[in-house]
């Protein structure tokens, strides 16, 4: 596992189900080539040195930045995230107030789906969000995000995701989350065939993502780029096979109210946040610390925080992609 890779320090820290790893490994974000390297192949790399230029710099290197909705300055594709009147979008607050609530796998979460005759029960659930994410705000915390793609209604999301941390939560929180899709996937297709077709089923599909423009598109959580090899065998790998394809597929996903599901899939939600959970892991970042993942590959998220925390990050297509 991954974990492995990046972990040698003695000891994690367990906080609900994720471990936070402490003491990963950090490249310069000026060494272009090492970072390069490493994303290739793991799909994960830490930098640090990283302030918004070599950020950009960084970026530029790897792909083709993307101009964000809300960029500050232009033409530098650069995303502020943190509390600012009128920002909007996935972590970006407004008028102060913390972002809809998105819960994690320690507290119980809502999910959006297909039915339209339990209009009542949506409505419900919508007050109970509500006047969580009302409590929340009165305390001063920013709710957890769960692991997500950035992007994920659109056809191909941007393969690359960089950050790094301008200034950590002031009162503490906002560790980094990360799991590799691609592991999830392979365990799920070896094991849990069932649920593995609903994820790559186009006819009928079990999931649409909420586009641009607020209207959501049928899209499976998982593309596959070429069919899976050797399918009649899949079910004899071995948990650590990457074989089969699954070095070439896109993975995406999300939960909150930019996806909907089937009733089928619906049914199979606990099991998928239980295998997510189980394979995830954490960072704890410091000023000038970020990450630059596969976007197609690794989802993110990050732990509740208190207080003021900003971030930088960019989205970039790969050049063989834009």
């Amino acid at each position: 596992m991954l974990r492995r890779t990046l972990t040698p320090a003695p000891c994690h820290l367990l906080i609900g189900h994720i471990y936070i790893i402490t003491g990963p490994k950090f490249d310069d974000a000026r060494d272009i080539e090492a970072v390069r390297d490493r994303l290739s192949k793991e799909g994960i790399v830490f930098v640090n040195n990283c302030g918004e230029q070599e950020l950009v710099e960084l970026t530029q290197s790897l792909g083709v930045p993307i101009r964000p909705r809300n960029e500050e300055k232009k033409g530098s594709c650069v995303s502020h995230i943190r509390n600012t009147p009128g920002l909007v979008g996935k972590g970006y607050t407004s008028e102060g107030k913390p972002a809809k609530t998105q819960k994690t796998c320690i507290t119980r979460r809502t999910y959006h789906h297909y039915d339209t005759e339990r209009k009542i029960d949506k409505l419900i659930n919508t007050l109970l969000r509500e006047t969580y994410s009302l409590v929340l705000t009165t305390l001063g915390t920013h709710t957890e995000l769960f692991f997500h793609t950035d992007r994920s209604g659109w056809a191909k999301p941007p393969a690359i995701l960089a950050t790094a941390l301008k200034t950590p939560a002031t009162g503490g929180g906002g560790a980094s989350l990360f799991v590799d899709g691609r592991e999830v996937a392979q365990y799920i297709r070896v094991h849990e065939p069932a649920l593995y077709d609903m994820m790559v089923s186009t006819s009928p599909s079990h999931t649409s993502f909420k586009s641009d423009d607020g209207s959501f598109a049928a899209r499976p959580i998982i593309v596959r780029l070429q069919q899976d090899q050797d399918e009649d065998q899949s079910h004899e790998s071995s948990e650590s096979d990457e074989e089969g394809g699954m070095r070439d597929m896109i993975i995406r996903f999300r939960l909150d109210g930019g996806i909907r599901f089937s009733p089928a899939m619906l049914s199979m939600l606990p099991r998928l946040e239980d295998l997510i959970c189980e394979r995830a892991f954490g960072v704890e970042l410091s000023a000038g610390q970020g990450y630059i993942v596969d976007n197609h590959r690794f989802l993110h998220g990050r732990t509740a925080f208190e207080g003021d925390r900003e971030i930088l990050r960019v989205l970039a297509h790969s050049h063989d992609q834009a």
